[in-house]
């Protein structure tokens, strides 16, 4: 909830200069502890690996970014299941749970963040309006025994703040979590 809170806190015209704050604190923690990050994006277009690597020095615990805006590349990637992309669509707590799983098995990371959703103008529905966004943060050494949190926020704003709230509420969920592992 503190995270949450602080991201509605940010105001518009701070929300890259925070994303990039928030990510700063998060690397150094992710230093501390000799851990690497990856990110499994959509909605964001690489806007969390982005800021991850505003920081001098990020190579130390950023590996790396995938960047799966289409469902194809999803399952191509990250090795999300047509079937759960049929089922529940890309913009659900299933489908970025399946990247955040998929991105830390294919990689020697700790940590993988993930998220999908319906930044606008368009493109939104009644069941999934724009500003709806899933999240998923898996924390372990591998996907078998990773600990998985998923959780849908509804965001308000144009395209440009909803991803960009996207980007700060990642990545201060994933310094909550690594801090309390």
């Amino acid at each position: 909830m503190k995270a949450l809170h602080a991201m509605l806190a940010i105001s518009k015209d701070a929300l890259e200069a925070q994303a990039v704050q928030i990510a700063t604190r998060l690397g150094r923690e992710l230093e501390r502890r000799r851990w690497l990050v990856c990110t499994a994006e959509s909605c964001t277009g690489g806007a969390i690996a982005r800021a991850l690597t505003e920081t001098g020095g990020s190579s130390a615990w950023f590996d790396s970014a995938y960047i799966t805006y289409s469902n194809r590349a999803k399952m191509a990637n990250l090795g999300v299941l047509a079937t759960t992309l049929d089922t529940y669509g890309a913009v659900s707590e299933p489908v970025v749970a399946a990247m955040a799983a998929g991105a830390l098995e294919r990689s020697t990371c700790q940590l993988a963040l993930a998220v999908s959703g319906v930044a606008g103008p368009g493109g939104g529905s009644q069941e999934k309006p724009v500003g709806m966004v899933c999240f998923a943060w898996a924390v372990g050494s591998g996907a078998p025994s990773a600990s998985l949190l998923t959780q849908t926020l509804q965001l308000g704003g144009d395209r440009y703040e909803v991803r960009l709230r996207t980007v700060c509420y990642a990545l201060l969920r994933a310094e909550e979590l690594i801090l309390a592992a």
